[in-house]
């Protein structure tokens, strides 16, 4: 399951054209996040450091982190000052990509089978796109996107597995971590964890 939930959030970071739709979106940058593992499997097996620049070029672009951080930070943001809000969504982008990175290492041929939108959902700036992983030896998993608008593009703002939101999953950690160590000794860390 982790291994899907990695694939489907990873999925959604193709460059798309302004009219982009955000089914589209997350088609097109699955479909180039699998075609781009199953090509480089024989270059990732000799080096896997590698995905770690598929990760950074296809998935990435499709990701806003800063809400992503803002959320998971959740009441902490508003007293964080500016200067640890930036190292935060650094520190917790990097973590994203390092934890991703590790997972698309055990890419074994899924497919992600994107839903349709109902009619009219995309005609506001935040949509659910609904879709699910397909593999020979599992049942399917359920992968909802959640996506805002933002410059006509369509970012990815969280992602839920089974019903498990990334962003919630978070957040109950990092809000331990602040309780504990506060601020900056949350974001320290986070990155020791990214080292």
């Amino acid at each position: 399951m982790m291994f899907s939930f990695f694939i489907a959030v990873m999925s959604l970071f193709q460059t798309v054209n302004a009219q982009e739709d955000p089914v589209s979106v997350i088609k097109n940058t699955s479909d180039q996040l699998f075609k781009t593992l199953k090509e480089q499997k024989t270059v990732l097996k000799k080096d896997p450091n590698k995905v770690y620049g598929i990760v950074e070029n296809i998935l990435v672009p499709r990701f806003d982190f800063g809400t992503i951080s803002q959320w998971v930070m959740g009441r902490s943001w508003r007293t964080a000052t500016p200067a640890q809000r930036d190292e935060f969504t650094a520190e917790f982008k990097r973590l994203l990509i390092n934890t991703y990175a590790g997972v698309l290492l055990d890419y074994s041929d899924e497919k992600l089978n994107v839903l349709p939108l109902p009619p009219n959902a995309a005609k506001g700036d935040e949509v659910t796109v609904r879709s699910e992983i397909i593999s020979k030896d599992r049942p399917p998993i359920a992968i909802n996107y959640s996506m805002i608008k933002a410059n006509n593009r369509w970012m990815v703002y969280d992602v839920s597995v089974e019903g498990v939101s990334i962003v919630a999953n978070y957040r109950s950690e990092i809000r331990e971590l602040v309780s504990r160590n506060g601020i900056d000794g949350m974001i320290k860390v986070i990155k020791s964890k990214n080292k």
